[in-house]
């Protein structure tokens, strides 16, 4: 929540495509400084909406960050109360008002996207979550010799060119195909 996210450096390459409306702490805070939202206490909580509504978008439930989001919004919830009691959120439509004004949305939303789009972007997650997976049981050695052999077995019969390998290989989980990725996955936790 501090700084923007960076969806190579953290890990969601996917981020930008999903979350319309990027926002942070570190930004909040430097329009905070500059003056363009401490006149208007509204702004500055629909921006604060925002980033925990991008949170709660891109992170599912049950997920740390989603959890963590829920008790920030929570704490903010309690905070812009006790400080500034005329200023209310509604968290189910992401929106902030002024007590007895309309709710003005956090954010200009755009329609929906169609579900084959959310569909894909829930199959990119989940697959580089298992592309991670994989790679960090593999990189750790987390695997018994057993597996380990068989997990061998299964990348050199998807990858052909890594037959010939007699000592150590060198793998990129990157050029390894979905279907694999998928085997190896289903594998190691069967097995973990």
């Amino acid at each position: 929540f501090l700084e923007a996210v960076d969806p190579i450096l953290h890990g969601c390459p996917d981020y930008l495509t999903i979350v319309e409306h990027p926002m942070d702490l570190g930004t909040i805070a430097s329009k905070l400084e500059s003056g363009a939202a401490e006149r208007i206490v509204i702004n500055y909580a629909s921006d604060v909406v925002t980033m925990l509504n991008n949170c709660f978008t891109y992170n599912p439930p049950v997920h740390p960050v989603h959890v963590s989001g829920k008790a920030l919004a929570r704490f903010f919830d309690i905070q812009l109360t006790k400080f500034f009691p005329s200023v209310e959120i509604d968290w189910d439509t992401a929106s902030v008002r002024a007590a007895g004004a309309p709710y003005m949305a956090a954010v200009d939303r755009m329609p929906r996207r169609p579900a084959q789009h959310t569909a894909k972007a829930k199959r990119e997650r989940e697959l580089y979550e298992r592309r991670h997976h994989v790679a960090t049981v593999l990189s750790n050695g987390l695997l018994s010799a057993d597996h380990l052999s068989h997990v061998l077995t299964l990348i050199r019969k998807s990858m052909p060119a890594l037959s010939n390998a007699q000592d150590e290989i060198e793998l990129d989980i990157q050029a390894m195909s979905p279907r694999l990725v998928g085997s190896l996955y289903r594998y190691i936790v069967d097995k973990a």
